[in-house]
């Protein structure tokens, strides 16, 4: 990320927390208090353990997207997201069963569970629900404040597992150049920010695996914040892309947060977790060229010897000496017995999955259907998209 960029998320990081200081302040003396809610994202975790995150904050109610919303209106929801109410300290307890743990909520509003379970979660299905309950505080005639948290774990069979970047490599972003990844976050909804072209089929197979019944997990690690959460969700279920774990980032005010934020150090350290927490699956990374995604991906096969199986890289850059050093990458990286392809669509990374047995090769047919749109017309969304600022 350019140093304009890490300046920028200082400079919003620190409004946030003076504005949310101040207005926090003024409630108290005013004796307000607003409704809450308890916002759990998707965990994920084995049959023995749990590890989920969520947030406390006053409540939202944000429109639903649609098709036909103007720029503004995307703004506002994505302004509304952005400039938060959190509650710091607020404590939250997570039900299994007849088991009980708690946490207690940081400064910006986030708790964190990592529970070992007596009681081990069914064997029979990869998405489980458990019950996230606030404890304290209660906003006024608030008695009860609970969530649904959705909880993954991959099943017996899964082949492998697959670890995706999202921006760039799953929906286009253009976050090589800052001002056009902003324009692309604030004024778009989850109809306007586009998925590139055979990804949603490429990523069902994968998810089958071959012979096609395999149920592969999928994760996916993003440098976008958690504000936006919702909103990959929601494009994902508009593109048809498989549901899974999404690891994002918190940009708060505190030192320690902006120390870690950098994209190589939050990518590698979500991927090593996950590495660490599933040591019987081989994964397969997916990631762009635009950023570090080949430097990162070569660090961890390094850290970990024989349990990368594939790294496909978009080639999403024009850069000069890019490509090629991508392909020197790649080259040293094949030494080790991994194999990394780097290309300019889907397609490709696809046929080379199916040729190694990673998909079935009769879905070649399907991600091919949905490649042949690259041909048509783009669309007025995707020529903003790919203007220069």
């Amino acid at each position: 990320m350019p140093e304009i960029g890490r300046t920028f998320r200082k400079a919003v990081g620190g409004i946030e927390y003076l504005a949310g200081s101040v207005w926090r302040g003024g409630r108290r003396m005013l004796g307000l208090r607003p409704p809450l809610q308890v916002v759990p994202y998707y965990g994920y975790g084995t049959r023995a353990r749990l590890i989920l995150k969520g947030r406390v904050m006053v409540r939202k109610d944000l429109p639903p997207p649609g098709r036909a919303d103007t720029r503004w209106r995307n703004f506002r929801s994505m302004a509304r997201r952005y400039l938060t109410d959190e509650v710091p300290g607020a404590r939250v307890s997570l039900r299994w069963k007849e088991e009980k743990f708690d946490a207690v909520a940081d400064e910006e509003g986030y708790f964190d569970f990592d529970c070992a379970l007596r009681s081990p979660l069914p064997d029979t299905v990869r998405w489980h629900e458990v019950a996230v309950h606030l404890c304290a505080p209660l906003g006024r005639h608030q008695t009860e404040v609970q969530a649904q948290a959705r909880i993954f774990t991959p099943l017996a069979e899964a082949q492998f597992g697959v670890i995706s970047d999202i921006d760039d490599t799953v929906i286009h972003t253009g976050a090589t150049n800052f001002f056009r990844m902003a324009r692309v976050v604030m004024l778009g909804n989850a109809y306007t920010r586009l998925a590139f072209k055979g990804v949603a089929a490429f990523y069902q197979a994968l998810q089958r695996g071959c012979p096609g019944d395999r149920q592969n997990p999928i994760f996916y690690v993003t440098s976008s914040p958690w504000n936006i959460f919702d909103v990959i969700c929601e494009v994902f279920r508009v593109h048809r892309i498989p549901r899974g774990p999404v690891f994002m980032k918190d940009y708060g005010f505190d030192a320690d947060k902006f120390i870690k934020s950098s994209h190589g150090f939050h990518k590698l350290a979500s991927i090593r977790g996950l590495l660490e927490l599933y040591p019987h699956l081989p994964f397969i990374l997916i990631g762009d060229s635009g950023q570090h995604d080949p430097e990162i991906y070569r660090q961890i096969v390094h850290d970990f010897p024989a349990r990368i199986a594939a790294i496909y890289i978009r080639d999403v850059t024009d850069r000069p000496g890019r490509r090629e050093a991508v392909e020197a990458l790649g080259r040293e990286v094949s030494a080790t017995g991994t194999a990394l392809v780097l290309s300019r669509d889907t397609l490709e990374a696809a046929r080379h999955a199916a040729d190694a047995g990673y998909i079935d090769p009769g879905m070649l047919g399907s991600i091919a259907e949905d490649k042949l749109a690259d041909t048509e017309p783009p669309t007025a969304t995707e020529i903003l998209l790919h203007q220069q600022t």
